[in-house]
């Protein structure tokens, strides 16, 4: 292969990225605050996975907070 020439890089695609609208088959589980917080979700979610913010404790006001730092990939709205 000359320098010139790229390899395309291996994707791995599935039916599941198709129906949720992600890059790549990487889900964050939302394991509490601690551990995926909104940073944490925001950045799997852009970078091409799908990322699921835990909201069991939080009040409203605050996971709206929490969401908007979320960018615009696909988030789990419902966990």
């Amino acid at each position: 292969m000359f320098a010139s020439q790229s390899r395309p890089e291996p994707v791995l695609k599935t039916h599941l990225c198709n129906l949720l609208g992600i890059e790549h088959p990487i889900i964050a589980a939302p394991m509490g605050p601690d551990l995926t917080g909104p940073e944490f979700v925001a950045a799997v979610s852009n970078a091409g996975g799908l990322g699921i913010l835990q909201a069991q404790l939080a009040p409203p006001p605050l996971f709206r907070k929490k969401f908007s730092v979320s960018g615009s990939s696909p988030i789990n709205r419902l966990a």
